[in-house]
């Protein structure tokens, strides 16, 4: 009874004190569920008025401030508005990094009714856990700062001019809780393989499909091709389409022989690309299962989309050479290295750039010791840049390349054979042609 008359004491302490400062009745309940103290919100009439301004609750709105997140430069209250949230479609738990849960929303358009699809991750005020690579190249696991460093690694993938190498990114509002917004890759991770479903029954490539050919020539009735087609069809992946067979293939290797020369090139690019933007962010997790490849045979266009950018831009990440030292450390850090070949746009790029204009799409995102250090990076970069210019192994055409001359290969080497021979570790050797 004692217990009862003291909890409706402070209850009411609660709420007289909240009504002071001017809080609603319904704002004042809702502080008290999230069990946040009023009277240690020194902001709090400046937050009231920034909660009506962007059509989110009190609550959200402290929530917003403890993260330190500028609601006006990195949040998107408006086009991502919780209330333009579709809640028949999208999925919760879609998926998992190492840290965090993340969702699959789908926001709908009011003018138009169109539908922009985005992968929310939670950003929590303190990290469950902890993850032994961010501690290494010097997160602070309890200031981690995660969403943070994946809007940093946006921009300045932006700022090197690769476009969406890896996703867009924004603070939103999800479920009562600020969450970082992300423009979904498309394709499918290295860890997940490709389904292909284009090999026909004729095909070379297949050992189940020239066994299926070689059985079924032998089955002398229509019971006996029927039973080995039935063992086929269920056993190893063949199916039948206009009357052809095929056979879907779950594999690492995003492109076969028989594919245009071209897709092969651009992919060799892009995963370059994305070698020298995690060099340049000095992220370590980028694992077979940190990024998307989407190929598509028919129109020959591929995408490679760096995904999960939380583990990068640390203080202490200086060290972007003596890898098989971090390897043995066991602390999760796949980074290769600098890239041995660079695309010639992308050279030329970062040969007219200076370091202000990439610090200045870092302020407010990153700490100054953290800034400090991918200057550093930056600046080393720019000298591998040069070395790769002078060794010509800077790369216009990446379908027709060839490496300079040697005596073992005195008409030079192609882009697959350098990467495979090279001594130097890329996400190309480890990923897709050991596959």
């Amino acid at each position: 009874m004692l217990q009862a008359v003291n909890k409706d004491s402070q209850d009411n302490e609660f709420l007289a004190h909240a009504q002071h400062v001017g809080l609603t009745l319904r704002e004042a309940v809702e502080l008290e569920r999230a069990q946040i103290d009023p009277t240690k919100i020194l902001n709090l009439k400046e937050l009231r008025a920034r909660a009506q301004e962007k059509k989110i609750t009190l609550v959200e709105a402290i929530r917003f401030d403890r993260l330190q997140i500028d609601m006006d430069k990195f949040a998107d209250l408006d086009k991502l508005h919780k209330d333009r949230i579709d809640p028949n479609a999208g999925q919760t738990n879609f998926g998992a990094g190492a840290v965090n849960k993340v969702h699959k929303v789908v926001y709908i358009n009011p003018k138009d009714g169109s539908q922009e699809v985005r992968i929310v991750k939670p950003e929590k005020e303190e990290q469950e856990g902890t993850a032994a690579a961010a501690e290494f190249i010097g997160i602070d696991i309890e200031d981690a700062r995660f969403g943070k460093r994946n809007i940093a690694t946006r921009n300045a993938c932006e700022q090197l001019g690769l476009g969406n190498l890896v996703p867009d990114a924004t603070f939103v509002v999800y479920q009562g809780q600020v969450g970082l917004a992300m423009t979904m890759a498309p394709g499918e991770t290295m860890k997940m393989g490709k389904t292909r479903l284009d090999t026909p029954v004729d095909s070379k490539d297949s050992f189940e499909l020239e066994q299926f050919t070689s059985r079924l020539g032998w089955a002398e009735t229509d019971e006996e091709k029927a039973s080995v087609k039935k063992y086929f069809f269920e056993n190893h992946g063949l199916y039948e389409k206009d009357g052809q067979v095929f056979q879907a293939v779950k594999t690492n290797k995003l492109f076969k022989e028989s594919d245009p020369p071209s897709i092969a090139a651009e992919l060799q690019k892009q995963m370059m690309n994305l070698q020298f933007l995690d060099c340049m962010t000095g992220q370590v997790d980028r694992n077979p299962g940190n990024y998307m490849v989407d190929v598509d045979v028919k129109t020959k266009e591929v995408a490679v989309t760096g995904i999960d950018n939380d583990f990068c831009f640390g203080r202490k990440m200086t060290d972007l050479d003596n890898l098989e030292k971090n390897k043995q450390l066991k602390k999760g850090v796949w980074l290769q290295g600098k890239p041995p070949l660079m695309d010639e746009e992308l050279y030329n790029k970062v040969m007219g750039m200076s370091w202000p204009p990439l610090a200045a799409s870092l302020e407010g995102l990153l700490q100054g010791e953290e800034i400090k250090t991918a200057e550093w990076r930056f600046n080393e970069l720019v000298a591998h840049a040069k070395s790769l210019k002078e060794k010509g192994l800077v790369v216009k055409d990446w379908e027709t390349w060839k490496s300079p001359p040697d005596e073992k290969n005195p008409n030079g080497k192609g882009v697959a054979q350098f990467l495979l021979e090279d001594p130097a570790e890329t996400y190309f050797k480890r990923d897709c042609a050991k596959n």
